[in-house]
């Protein structure tokens, strides 16, 4: 009865410890959703070639959803602020947008679904 008891325990423990941990490097599903409407976002200023007010703005508020890690932050942040001096200029304009959506990192199913990231 005794052995039974203690391998009953040690089965939920390892149930509860391999069911509750993130595969390493996983981004949480609610930050892959705002990953996604990001690169929507950028996509649509890509296509449109004009640079929406808030892109800039948001994009400052959201990096650390949008970024794993402290490099890609402050290579999203560098980007930004470029972005607000050169946002005018259609050609710099998308190709900061499309440098910026290629930091923001998601599943690779989803890289078909935004161009700009070629």
């Amino acid at each position: 009865m005794k052995n039974y008891c203690v391998l009953l325990f040690a089965g939920l423990a390892l149930l509860s410890t391999g069911c509750a941990k993130e595969p390493v490097g996983s981004a949480k599903l609610e930050n892959i959703q705002f990953r996604l409407d990001t690169l929507s976002t950028l996509q649509d200023n890509y296509d449109n070639e004009s640079l929406g007010q808030n892109v800039p703005k948001e994009i400052a508020e959201s990096v650390d959803m949008l970024c794993d890690s402290e490099s890609e932050k402050e290579t999203l942040l560098a980007l930004n602020e470029e972005l607000k001096k050169n946002g005018k200029k259609t050609d710099e304009m998308q190709r900061i947008l499309s440098e910026m959506s290629k930091v923001i990192k998601i599943p690779e199913k989803f890289n078909d679904s935004f161009p700009l990231r070629k």
